[in-house]
């Protein structure tokens, strides 16, 4: 791979090469890459292209070309889509435009897409057409609110409207919650309508436990009710184990590659791609724990 920059060290292409030395397409369907960038230093534009420099599709979205826009603080404010033709087109996740509207400290507020003649679109990943977000005085985003075209709170793909979080003092995820189009807690898909996490002074999560929409302890998806771990003195995690409703020992599903991902997950909606790359949180972490047979 060869990259070019320009004279204020912004990347503006990339090709691609095989072990032959010559020009090859990767798995997303191109050979080079090209960026525009504004006086500013944003990046207004990328296209792909194959090894002959004819345009290409980017199959990780389907998009050959892609245009942004920017307010005066710097945030990205639209991301449009074209195909080969130089048309709006509508990529994968099904949307051809996406919109973004920040707050005064620069946190994203709102988040919306559309399709080919600005027409509200859903976007296929979540089921929701836009996401209403709020934040505490830290800048933790301590909700999430999703509605359809038609303007009124929907249900997403993982069951809920609505998803709550609130975080200790140092900024630590301590407990989500999940709510259905009315208001009413309700169970997401993983199978609890809230979750309560506790972490240790490094901020290494040692224990999560989950909830029904009566606040009792119920059996998340992945087939325990309660979570604990341990790390040693570095900080290695050496021990994880699962729990039923009784306090007794159980079995998660998969018994050879657990992960779990309550405190800090990543925000559904991401300033580069105009959609998320991860499923809820910011600041993401986990414990994983993979075994051999």
């Amino acid at each position: 791979m060869i990259s070019k920059f320009d004279e204020r060290n912004n990347l503006i292409v990339i090709e691609c090469y095989g072990i032959d030395g010559r020009r090859c397409l990767t798995k997303d369907g191109f050979a080079k890459m090209t960026a525009d960038y504004d006086e500013r230093g944003n990046q207004i534009e990328s296209a792909y292209f194959g090894v002959r420099d004819e345009p290409a599709i980017n199959r990780s979205d389907g998009s050959h070309r892609v245009k942004k826009s920017y307010d005066e603080p710097g945030n990205c404010i639209a991301w449009e889509f074209y195909g080969l033709d130089g048309k709006r087109c509508m990529i994968k996740d099904g949307y051809a435009k996406v919109t973004a509207d920040y707050d005064e400290r620069g946190n994203q507020v709102a988040w919306a897409c559309f399709g080919l003649h600005d027409k509200p679109a859903i976007k296929k990943a979540d089921g929701t057409h836009r996401v209403n977000k709020s934040y505490d005085s830290r800048g933790n985003c301590i909700a999430w609110e999703y509605y359809g075209t038609d303007g009124k709170p929907c249900l997403t793909k993982d069951g809920y409207a609505k998803e709550t979080a609130i975080y200790d003092e140092r900024g630590n995820r301590i407990e989500e919650a999940y709510f259905d189009a009315v208001g009413k807690p309700v169970r997401s898909t993983d199978g609890y309508a809230r979750v309560a996490t506790s972490y240790d002074a490094r901020g290494n999560v040692i224990s999560a436990a989950y909830f029904d929409e009566r606040g009792k302890p119920v059996q998340s998806s992945d087939g325990f009710v309660h979570l604990t771990a341990s790390y040693d003195e570095r900080g290695n995690k050496i021990e994880v184990a699962t729990f039923d409703e009784g306090g007794k020992p159980a079995q998660r599903k998969d018994c050879l590659s657990f992960n779990i991902e309550h405190a800090g997950k990543t925000d559904r909606h991401d300033s580069e791609s105009g959609h998320d790359r991860c499923r809820r949180y910011q600041n993401r972490r986990s414990i994983d724990l993979k075994l051999t047979a």
